[in-house]
């Protein structure tokens, strides 16, 4: 069993934001050229319900590198047509649906569980600083069991280039008996992400807009590490 998983979510390409074809070429370089770490295991979800093609080309990409994978499955039979836009959105694309996924399917298989966006990825440093902080974290006094995590991203104009840790939302990593789920009720672009950082007590958001329309802290957000 490892000590880590880490997973990153593939999704359906979002115009004008995405331009076609790069969040393939983003998969092909983050396999070809992130480290493999020792003592972890990458899982890749491929949570496309919108576009069939997109979908078989992660898959052929995947199968080809021989990488771990998952395929979310919808439930057409639920789909909310007389719903709202929010609803319809929620169902297809149900981001915080896969996030909580992830986290359980990690937290059966080993002690740390990465949950990553499609295109981000880790250098070695970067690895090696997580890694060493949190066995500090562990071994301390009050260990945590949430984890903000540096990580970078593929450039979305030039997939050859990454954008820097420091310019990036963290990423979490949760502990084999974190509690907290993100909330399945967000849709994709409704502070999916930024509603559980700032719950966790994620001090950033306390300065965006947001901060009126926050929910509370979660009642063990003192056991997270940013």
């Amino acid at each position: 069993m490892p000590q880590y998983t880490i997973f990153r979510i593939l999704g359906d390409e979002s115009p004008p934001r995405d331009t076609p074809g790069r969040r393939i070429e983003a998969l092909q370089w983050i396999l070809a050229n992130e480290p493999r770490f020792p003592d972890s295991h990458c899982w890749w979800v491929v949570n496309v319900a919108a576009d069939e093609a997109l979908r078989r080309e992660y898959v052929s990409v995947l199968s080809q590198a021989q990488a771990s994978f998952t395929m979310r499955q919808r439930d057409w039979a639920q789909y909310p047509a007389g719903g709202t836009q929010k609803e319809r959105v929620r169902f297809i694309i149900d981001i915080n649906g896969a996030r909580n996924a992830c986290i359980e399917h990690g937290q059966r298989c080993s002690r740390y569980t990465f949950v990553l966006d499609g295109d981000c990825f880790f250098l070695q440093p970067d690895w090696d600083e997580i890694t060493r902080g949190l066995a500090a974290n562990q071994n301390g006094p009050t260990p945590a069991q949430y984890f903000s995590l540096p990580t970078r991203r593929v450039s979305a104009q030039d997939p050859t280039r990454f954008l820097e840790a420091t310019t990036t939302e963290p990423m979490l990593g949760f502990r084999y008996d974190a509690a907290q789920r993100f909330d399945a009720s967000r849709c994709f672009g409704n502070r999916d992400k930024q509603e559980f950082l700032f719950r966790l007590g994620y001090d950033e958001l306390a300065r965006s807009p947001y901060r009126q329309r926050r929910g509370r802290r979660f009642a063990d957000h003192h056991r997270h590490r940013p």
